[in-house]
């Protein structure tokens, strides 16, 4: 796969379009770096006075209206702030006035902190208190407002008002502060300062060469990175910039907007841009629009599709990358009409003067072309850090020691160089995956998914099932489409090892308010398919002359739908992996109360070839099952060795049912606790309690799910409930209950883990280091450690357990402990110890204690 173009390639970005040769533009000269953006403002003003600056629904601005509004304002701020460079937060609605305050804040030589009042106030008031604000620009009806700030009110002040102010910034003086989400919770604040900022508006201006005559869209909040070019490229250039809140008034009326304004440049997210066009098939016209800027995201062919057919031939497409922390794009490109690109992901550019990017892998070494990596940024213009982080600041920029002044950005996205020196843009470097032991990338599975007819968006996430990556994928489309038949389809386009486990049709996609995926709800989503048998099928009854087949169809329908079986599809192509094999297999033993060799289950196994296998290697006809006995295993699943008591079991005439638990050690936090888990193991407890005998057995750990989340009028309605553990005591060292250890029980008592941490590290300085090492291995069980110490209450059962054990006083003592919840206990003891107790010689003799007390019982 590659690029093919009509016109020669170079390794920077052609500007010998025609449709820009033909603007006439004022070039963006590098000397207008030492001026401040407010003094270059003033000169436009000066200029266009009557030109319309910016304007939405409602109000518009001319250029001599809106520099009067930010002197207005700029003088009343200044009065509170003295001769200080403090930041100035501004919460407005996304409006012209805002624009005002903006240039206001720049004018004094103060940051900006833009706050998106759509957000929630927790939110806010995050970054209020991390900035350290002490003053902000807002109206009065607006009431989410810490009392503690001075308020500084717009539409209550006079535009005359600030007819004696001057300005006094300087180009080195802070621009803005923009938040970013940040991975422990808290917002990052990048910071810019103004001669930076103008330089991304340089690369911009002469890029596209914007002019006086263009209008711009503003669709973005002003408190998104992506908002900076779109704002200072039109009002630096005499250009009119068209608001259109898309919270307000949605995607629909955008095709309107449009053709109303007539948008000369349109620049939003891929997402946006391909929703609306699919949502409302344009029938305005949209030949005003002479550029289309995509950035922020993977952009896909379907996507440059769109472009072709909705608009002129005149309009080009500028496709860029880039991260607030950049300021902003590294890489870039134009495509026109005549551009063909025949793969799926589009590539993101060339590279943008006084912004060297690099790929780097793992050790910090340039990767060849035609290889991922890390994309690393390096330039005099990036970001100056996070504001009042110097930790996360020296974690993230670090300075060339060759040239001073250089600071470099490790993005944490990953690209790779094509053939033709484009750099493609493949994801988040988190995102990244293994399946099966195969590095897959999620967006190489996106965009075969968007090339299918009929999706409009996509998502794919990874969820852990059964211990192992599985992928799911999650998408839009205004038809109903056959699972089955896209699976298959991506079958025929990629290795089995990236055809997610699910693809699962949804009405709309969840979004964050920049309006890209929300992947933690879509995680979310993935866990709970993952662990919910969506196709159940009735049991085979005895004496059928297809019950084998049916028994076959069933035990398939617990891992995959049952679709997939109906169509004969292989394993791995409707889904499945190894792992899920393996525990197929097991549950097929139980099943049929046969050993079947291992080597049989493989990924190209079809439903039409295993029934064959079991007709040969089944002489007799299939038993009637006359107890059966849902199995809680540990909580990693079953084993290899563990296969053997389920089958000796299962030879016994009795129904083995395993239970599958939810992804315990990857679920996102206590949210997703045992009223979840409760509701998956009911979904699996699908029995007829008044007219069937059945009973409970659980190994090891697995007895917590067994008591706490199983329903407690199950459990008091079965014949059987035993408990299979047999651990020896062992000496346990008991840490010393001083200062530390107080402290640490009782947060862990009320507050996550993470705040624990935290709040450890804050007390405890000299753990960091220790912590820090121990940090990794300790997050695989965190999940795990809340989950039970927030468990359900056992309450009185009505019932005997069975405690399979070896006697020792640890055992004694869990007897002690589950006695009163019980009419009484039974411990039955092992001649053998947890590790062996699945070998062969062990698992026949727990087989047969087990049996001999439920015949005893009376149940078989």
């Amino acid at each position: 796969m590659g690029i093919c173009f009509t016109r020669s390639s170079c390794r920077n970005m052609r500007e010998d379009f025609n449709e820009l040769a033909d603007i006439r533009f004022s070039k963006f000269e590098k000397q207008w770096l030492e001026i401040p953006v407010f003094e270059l403002f003033a000169s436009i003003a000066l200029k266009y006075p009557e030109k319309i600056a910016v304007k939405d629904d409602e109000i518009a601005f001319t250029y001599r209206d809106l520099h009067a509004l930010a002197i207005s304002i700029a003088s009343v701020v200044a009065s509170h702030t003295g001769a200080g460079r403090e930041p100035i937060g501004i919460a407005l609605p996304n409006n012209p006035y805002f624009q005002a305050a903006m240039l206001a804040a720049l004018s004094i030589g103060c940051p900006y902190v833009p706050l998106d009042i759509d957000l929630p106030p927790a939110r806010n008031q995050l970054i209020i208190e991390q900035s350290g604000l002490s003053t902000i620009i807002t109206t009065a009806d607006i009431n989410e407002i810490p009392d503690a700030l001075t308020r500084v009110n717009i539409d209550q002040l006079l535009v005359d008002g600030g007819a004696s102010f001057k300005p006094c910034a300087q180009p080195e003086d802070v621009a803005y502060i923009i938040y970013t989400s940040g991975s422990t919770g808290m917002p990052k604040g990048v910071y810019q300062n103004q001669r930076n900022l103008l330089h991304d508006v340089m690369q911009y201006v002469n890029a596209v060469h914007l002019s006086a005559s263009d209008k711009l869209t503003l669709l973005y909040s002003p408190a998104v990175g992506g908002s900076v070019r779109d704002i200072y490229g039109s009002l630096l250039c005499g250009a009119t910039l068209c608001i259109k809140s898309l919270k307000k008034s949605g995607l629909y009326s955008l095709v309107d907007f449009i053709d109303r304004e007539k948008i000369t440049i349109y620049h939003s997210i891929p997402n946006i841009f391909r929703t609306f066009l699919k949502l409302n098939q344009p029938q305005k016209d949209l030949s005003s629009v002479r550029l289309i800027y995509l950035a922020g995201d993977r952009i896909f062919n379907p996507d440059i599709n769109l472009y072709n057919k909705f608009f002129g031939k005149k309009c080009l497409v500028y496709i860029g990358i880039g991260a607030t922390e950049v300021a902003t794009i590294y890489r870039h490109w134009l495509i026109d009409h005549d551009t063909k690109i025949d793969q799926e992901l589009v590539p993101v550019g060339y590279a943008v003067d006084d912004r060297r990017m690099q790929l780097l892998d793992n050790d910090g070494n340039e990767v060849p072309n035609g290889e991922a990596g890390e994309i690393v940024v390096s330039s005099a213009y990036l970001a100056l850090g996070y504001w009042n982080d110097s930790e996360q600041t020296h974690k993230s920029f670090a300075f060339n020691p060759e040239h001073p002044g250089i600071r470099i950005y490790r993005t944490g996205d990953l690209g790779r160089i094509n053939g033709q020196g484009l750099l493609e843009f493949i994801g988040r470097k988190d995102n990244q995956v293994k399946i099966n032991g195969y590095r897959v990338e999620i967006s190489e599975i996106e965009g075969m998914l968007m090339d299918y007819s009929g999706v409009e968006k996509c998502g794919v996430v990874t969820c852990s099932v059964a211990g192992n990556n599985a992928l799911f994928a999650f998408y839009t489309s205004n038809k109903q489409l056959d699972e089955v038949a896209l699976k298959l389809w991506l079958g025929t386009k990629l290795p089995g090892y990236m055809v997610p486990k699910r693809c699962i049709q949804i009405t709309e996609m969840p979004l964050l308010h920049n309006f890209k995926n929300d992947t933690i709800t879509l995680k979310e989503w993935a866990n709970a398919y993952a662990n919910v048998q969506l196709f159940p099928d009735q049991p085979y009854e005895p004496g059928d002359k297809d019950a084998l087949n049916k028994l076959l169809r069933t035990t398939w329908g617990q891992f995959l739908d049952v679709s997939s079986f109906d169509k004969n599809m292989a394993w791995s192509d409707a889904g499945g992996d190894s792992i899920g094999a393996a525990n197929f297999l097991v549950q097929l033993e139980s099943d049929l109360g046969i050993t079947l060799p291992t080597e049989w289950i493989h990924g190209g196994m079809k439903p039409v070839e295993i029934l064959k296998v079991l007709e040969k290697t089944i002489a007799a006809p299939i038993k009637t099952k006359d107890f059966v006995l849902f199995y809680f295993t540990p909580i990693k699943g079953i084993s290899e060795d563990g296969r053997s008591l389920v089958r000796l079991l299962g030879a016994e005439n009795i129904e083995i049912r395993i239970i599958h638990y939810p992804d315990i050690l990857s679920l996102p936090d206590k949210r997703y606790n045992w009223p979840k888990i409760s509701k998956s193991i009911v979904s699996q407890l699908n029995i007829d309690i008044e007219n069937t005998r059945f009973g409970f057995l659980s190994n090891c750990n697995g007895s917590n799910f067994l008591l706490n989340a199983t329903p407690l009028h199950i459990l008091k309605k079965s014949s059987f409930i035993g408990v299979v553990d047999p651990r020896t005591y062992h000496k346990k060292r008991r840490l010393k209950h001083g200062p530390f250890m107080y402290m640490l029980t009782e947060l862990l008592k009320r507050q996550s883990f993470n705040t624990v941490m935290n709040e450890i590290f804050r007390q405890y300085p000299v753990l960091i280091s220790i912590v820090r090492k121990l940090h990794k291995d300790f997050l695989n069980h965190r999940n795990l450690f809340i989950l039970l110490n927030h468990r359900n209450k056992i309450h009185y059962i009505d019932n005997k357990l069975y405690f399979f054990s070896t006697r020792g006083e640890l055992n004694i003592r869990i007897a002690d402990y589950l006695k009163p919840f019980f009419t009484s206990i039974e411990l039955i003891n092992l001649d053998c110890e947890h590790r062996s107790m699945f070998d062969n010689e062990s698992s026949t003799k727990i087989k047969d204690k087990i049996l001999h007390v439920i015949r005893r019982t009376g149940t078989s």
